[in-house]
């Protein structure tokens, strides 16, 4: 939980305190066995360089403060300003917005850190996303300007079963970061039928691994409701989201060329029930 107040006296007399309280061991008044909270001044917390909508891990150095806990809701304005926090919350200190998120809010099991990038020469951004597809308001926003159209700059909402098959495509390949090529389409800018006008489809590369791998993952990893599209001459992928849809798999061998749609890959990494089932007997 989040402690924090504006002292009115020097900062060096509470570092001077902080000392002491290392060299003598806890204080008398902490509980028996409880670990004691943690000093961090402001100044040695420093957004990330990483650009991300919410919340990242901190690096500081600490040392244990020798005073009762700080009352809550003091907003950190002041770079002098001391900010105590239990030690089971210091990883997930908002470092960007000067807080601590409260344990009821953090990431579960069910929740990815998933890297995204626009274009291959474009800042990375990471944000949380549910293996369900939610996100917290001030992610969905910042997605949906990340996702906009790249000729008109409008944005759109994005599909929650979209973001789904994102997050679970993101802990799949762990550590690599997906590369938007190219996401939300307005007007004339995607056929009629393109699921890319209504944020529903997304073309991608994922760094640092093969677009074929990509392909046969994200197909064999869904029944039904996905679309995935393997652009061989460019080498990315599309992933849609069509709800109440049957799967969909096609290639496109060169640029503006026709699809092929049910190529021997799709056979191959996910075949037909009936060939499973004969596949089965041997």
């Amino acid at each position: 939980m989040l402690r924090t107040k504006q002292r009115d006296f020097a900062i060096p007399a509470l570092l001077t305190i902080a000392a002491v309280s290392l060299t003598c061991g806890s204080p008398p008044h902490s509980p028996v066995g409880a670990a004691p909270p943690l000093l961090v001044t402001k100044a040695e917390v420093q957004p990330s360089q990483v650009t991300q909508a919410s919340q990242v891990t901190p690096s500081f150095e600490v040392a244990p403060l020798a005073q009762d806990p700080l009352p809550l809701g003091t907003p950190l304005n002041d770079a002098s300003e001391l900010v105590a926090i239990d030690p089971a919350e210091a990883l997930w200190a908002y470092v960007g917005l000067g807080s601590v998120q409260d344990s009821s809010e953090r990431p579960d099991g069910g929740t990815v850190l998933v890297s995204l990038q626009l274009g291959s020469r474009m800042a990375t951004h990471e944000f949380y996303i549910g293996l369900d597809g939610t996100v917290a308001s001030a992610d969905a926003k910042e997605i949906r300007r990340l996702f906009r159209c790249r000729r008109t700059a409008r944005t759109h909402r994005i599909s929650q079963g979209l973001l789904a098959k994102i997050a679970d495509l993101s802990r799949h390949y762990e550590g690599h970061t997906i590369e938007v090529v190219s996401a939300y389409r307005h007007g004339e800018n995607a056929k009629p039928s393109s699921r890319h006008r209504h944020g529903r489809a997304i073309d991608i590369k994922v760094q640092g691994v093969k677009a074929t791998e990509v392909r046969d993952y994200l197909w064999g990893r869904y029944d039904e409701e996905v679309g995935v599209g393997f652009y061989r001459q460019q080498q990315f992928i599309h992933l849609d989201h069509r709800e109440n849809f049957p799967a969909t798999a096609w290639t496109q061998k060169h640029h503006n060329a026709e699809n092929t749609y049910h190529p021997r890959w799709a056979r191959v990494a996910k075949p037909s029930p009936l060939v499973a089932s004969i596949a089965g007997l041997f």
